[in-house]
């Protein structure tokens, strides 16, 4: 698979990410954990109209989003949390009709001093892989919520897209207590001797109520996991000639692009981002990160693939990957080169990529010019040079016992002779035919 990667290296980084816009979202994201929780409608959900079996205009419970996150993808990486959100809404007062007995009056219900609002048995329940984990709920958290992701739960058909799938599903009641008056009415009717009177008679209660309403949520969201690979197809095998050269670089990634630089040395050759970002609004408040392709590049050319490609050839894991090519000026004289390629992702994560490349002058090797050594061949004896850092090997025939060896200069003029004619010839018929 071309060259090696000599090293790689897989950080996890205390300082910001390449993508300013995630790490400004996660920030804004996660300060609004706590708001997010019993607000009356943090999510601007639609009300609706209470009624005496179901108090709440709005009672819901959602997952808001992951930090860190971009589009609706995370990383396995970044220890992502889930930010979930749940509301309640409800009047301070209200009378409700209350059905009677056939043939009387309607009767109502008095509900007021709303107390002790909660969520009630509420669970998370997240799957990833083949893994379900469970944790309870409770009205002030925890929110944000840390996520197990850990790569050893995937299966081999969780590497079949780019990305791994999480399903969140969040569950519980949303729960009120009212100071209540009840007055209805029954129907009934009684016999004094030979009399029978009917008539519907009044009832009231008074006390305490809990009203309870089912909230439930389900999300799915993408996790990067995985590795990104290389292939040089050019310089091919780690070897070039001296002078001025593009380098092809082609990547396999399954952690998105944010930025990929080339250094020589200490020198930045080239640099390349493929990816444009731009917050936005959601619908609790927090901020969403969209993602668009919109490559900007530095002394380079960079594109990706429009889907995920299988290079079972070219990698050590038969998964989804994302091809991206870069191209770039490699200018450099004769030794041996340092290159490191510089991948940063989307996320908390960085990948170097360093190749040690040999550059060569491509010296002609003339006998008596040069010492070499003489080695037996498919042609025969031969005379080799083995090369070096700075030169190119060559080979040329060894001297046959017993013949003189013409100069090099006398056949160069024999073969250049030919050509020559050859040449004059080709002018002339042009000529002849207005060329």
């Amino acid at each position: 698979m071309g060259v090696r990667v000599a090293l790689f290296v897989l950080l996890f980084l205390p300082h910001a990410s390449a993508v300013g816009e995630v790490d400004e979202a996660s920030a804004h994201n996660l300060g609004l954990a706590s708001s997010l929780l019993g607000a009356e409608n943090a999510c601007g959900y639609e009300a609706r109209q209470p009624s005496a079996d179901d108090v709440f205009s709005v009672a819901n419970v959602t997952a808001v989003a992951i930090a860190p996150q971009a589009e609706n993808i995370t990383s396995d990486i970044s220890q992502p949390k889930l930010l979930w959100s749940w509301s309640a809404d409800y009047p301070e007062n209200a009378i409700f009709p209350v059905e009677s007995e056939a043939g009387c009056p309607m009767g109502r219900i008095e509900i007021s001093n709303p107390a002790n609002l909660k969520l009630k048995n509420g669970r998370l329940a997240y799957s990833y892989g083949n893994m379900t984990m469970l944790m309870n709920l409770h009205s002030n958290g925890p929110n944000p919520v840390l996520l197990d992701l850990n790569s050893s739960y995937l299966r081999e058909e969780d590497y079949a897209g780019l990305f791994a799938n999480l399903t969140v599903n969040l569950s519980g009641k949303a729960s009120v207590a009212y100071s209540y008056e009840k007055y209805w009415y029954t129907y009934g009717c009684e016999t004094d001797g030979e009399h029978v009177g009917c008539g519907c008679t009044p009832h009231a209660d008074f006390g305490v109520k809990e009203y309870e309403k089912p909230v439930f949520d389900s999300r799915k969201f993408l996790v990067e996991t995985g590795t990104v690979e290389k292939i040089w197809l050019n310089p091919p095998l780690g070897k070039r000639l001296s002078g001025k050269q593009d380098a092809n670089l082609l990547l396999f990634a399954r952690r998105m692009p944010a930025k990929i630089t080339v250094w020589e040395g200490g020198g930045e050759l080239a640099r390349a981002a493929p990816y444009k970002f731009k917050l936005e609004d959601g619908k609790c408040g927090e901020k969403i990160v969209a993602v668009g392709f919109s490559p900007q590049a530095e002394n380079a050319l960079v594109s990706a693939g429009n889907a995920s490609e299988f290079p079972r050839q070219l990698v050590e894991k038969d998964a989804a990957y994302l091809p991206i090519y870069l191209e770039f000026g490699l200018d450099s004289s004769a030794g041996r080169k340092n290159l490191t390629v510089e991948y940063e992702g989307w996320f908390l994560n960085q990948m170097n990529f360093s190749d040690e490349i040999l550059v060569r002058e491509p010296e002609a090797f003339a006998r008596g010019g040069e010492a070499g050594e003489e080695a037996e061949g498919a042609g025969g004896a031969m005379v080799l040079r083995q090369g070096d850092d700075s030169r190119t090997p060559a080979a040329y025939p060894a001297e046959e016992k017993g013949f003189a060896q013409a100069p090099l200069s006398s056949f160069a003029a024999v073969f250049a002779i030919p050509f020559a004619l050859g040449a004059i010839a080709i002018i002339r018929h042009l000529h002849k035919f207005g060329a």
